[in-house]
């Protein structure tokens, strides 16, 4: 009653000619990546994101050695190697030094000593020379500090360290009106100066003697590199009154036409 199949290849989707016209493109491969703060940190790293190598996926050939053209050969569009792995680069951040260098892309870190190693990597300078970064500003700017975000349109400012100075004064008043913070890598750093308190007294009598930005290397000849800013301040609440206070500071490097305006 209805025609035969046979005789009709020509409408027949399984026909030999029309098979290599049916064939899937292989499917693109994403890498597995997390990007999340990670609220429970309690350690001094300072964990930004996480990347698990583990959870990274290999592609499926779906044009592999079973697949086969009109000629019997073998046919891979993937453009994968003989076993089917393609790796896509991890996700990478825009870097520059905060006081003039070309724009890089670090990536392969979890955490703030990881990144500032990847910096120095990148432009071959010591670890030890970087303060601490800002986003998206290379000023001095503590309100733009890197914290435990890291979004992946920021860019990555590296302060690193410039002069050294020194200032003394007396501890005339248990407020000194000074807040700290740390690099969460070992270094301790002026954050804010109040208005109210024994250093304001000082700047209104040395001007830029001590800025927001500035390093604590040391005090009263006790180093505080590789220390935590608790212990900074530990250390100057225990001072008795009219104690005199010797800070070694550095300041971070300015760029060659930020230092004649």
């Amino acid at each position: 009653m209805f025609p035969s199949p046979v005789g009709h290849n020509h409408n027949n989707l399984y026909s030999p000619q029309l098979q290599p016209l049916l064939r899937h493109k292989s499917r693109p491969t994403l890498e597995a990546f997390g990007a999340q703060t990670n609220p429970g940190q309690t350690s001094a790293s300072g964990s930004l994101y996480e990347y698990n190598s583990a959870m990274i996926s290999q592609t499926t050939n779906y044009d592999g050695p079973g697949n086969l053209n009109n000629n019997g050969e073998s046919v891979n569009h993937s453009g994968s190697n003989s076993v089917g792995e393609t790796r896509v680069q991890p996700f990478s951040f825009a870097c520059e030094l905060a006081h003039g260098s070309n724009q890089v892309r670090i990536s392969g870190f979890a955490n703030i000593p990881e990144l500032y190693q990847r910096i120095a990597e990148s432009f071959s300078i010591p670890v030890s020379q970087i303060m601490y970064c800002t986003l998206d500003t290379p000023q001095v700017d503590m309100t733009k500090l890197l914290g435990n975000q890291l979004a992946f349109n920021h860019v990555i400012y590296a302060h690193t360290r410039g002069q050294t100075k020194e200032v003394q004064f007396l501890k005339s008043a248990e407020a000194l009106g000074l807040t700290v913070s740390d690099n969460k890598a070992g270094g301790v750093y002026i954050k804010r100066i109040s208005e109210n308190g024994v250093l304001a007294k000082l700047l209104r009598e040395q001007s830029n003697c001590i800025c927001p930005g500035d390093l604590i290397e040391c005090i009263n000849g006790r180093s505080f590199i590789n220390s935590r800013h608790m212990d900074v301040v530990k250390y100057l609440k225990d001072l008795p009154l009219e104690s005199k206070i010797v800070l070694r500071l550095i300041s971070p490097a300015k760029n060659i036409i930020s230092k004649f305006c």
